[in-house]
């Protein structure tokens, strides 16, 4: 199966159908974009509000230090939400071979959420506990799942998934260069001296509106995942001719693109 962006690929951006603002209301862009993408945002702000020294992701998802109690739990609130908006998403709507997915992203996002804890205890930068490493641990596979997710099954075009590629391994070697061996000083309020950060963000938000985006060519006669990525695990990879043509055209016609 050729990816898309490969000679003689037929499918591009360019032949979806435009939806409009209908787009922006839809199911699929609820649970991966403005719940995900909103929680991201504003649990960041409540660090920076607070006093957080950096804002990493990690950093929305838990504060660096004690905090009371009630802004605690709408902060955890918000992003168990966001892992089952993700999740539920990808359970409902990928084909019976990658269902799968969705709970990899859940688990991904809670363990990271919960390994992340800090209301009993400070973390200093460095200074690495069970708890820290395995936080260091699911963050690292969570965005290298972005890509290779991202990559595969909702947009393989050669050119994004090396340039998403390269942004994804220079942000991991930069952390390790400036968390442990050189730091990067930037004098830059929240940022200082991990200029990676801002990449990291960027990451998470190009990964999830380009599924957003790709969503509605799963469910059509021009999707062409990267199936060799996957094959080991998936051997029964659902595909757009799997579906009967009379409920696709149904669910093409209603443009209800996500359950």
């Amino acid at each position: 199966v050729r990816p898309l962006g490969a000679p003689g690929s037929v499918v591009s951006i360019q032949t979806m159908k435009p939806c409009g603002l209908r787009c922006l209301v839809e199911r699929r862009t609820w649970r991966l974009v403005w719940i995900p993408l909103g929680t991201q945002f504003v649990t960041i702000f409540m660090s920076a509000v607070e006093g957080n020294s950096f804002l990493f992701l990690s950093s929305g998802m838990n504060f660096d230090h004690f905090e009371p109690w009630a802004t605690f739990v709408a902060r955890w609130y918000l992003w168990i939400l966001s892992g089952a908006a993700i999740c539920s998403f990808k359970v409902d709507y990928l084909p019976d071979g990658l269902k799968w997915l969705g709970w990899w992203n859940l688990f991904l996002i809670y363990g990271a959420l919960f390994s992340g804890y800090k209301q009993d205890h400070e973390v200093k930068e460095n200074n690495l506990g069970v708890l820290e490493i395995l936080h260091l641990v699911f963050g690292a596979f969570f965005l290298i799942t972005c890509w290779v997710e991202t990559c595969t099954i909702w947009y393989p075009n050669t050119i994004f998934t090396w340039a998403f590629g390269g942004v994804v391994i220079a942000y991991l070697l930069l952390y390790g260069l400036t968390a442990f061996v050189v730091p990067l000083q930037t004098n830059i309020p929240f940022i200082m001296n991990h200029p990676e950060m801002v990449a990291q963000h960027a990451i998470v938000i190009v990964a999830f509106v380009t599924q957003c985006v790709m969503a509605p060519v799963i469910y059509t006669p021009e999707w062409a995942p990267r199936t060799w990525c996957f094959s080991c695990i998936c051997p029964h990879i659902g595909n757009a001719s799997d579906i009967d043509d009379s409920s696709n055209e149904a669910m093409m016609s209603s443009g209800d693109l996500g359950p």
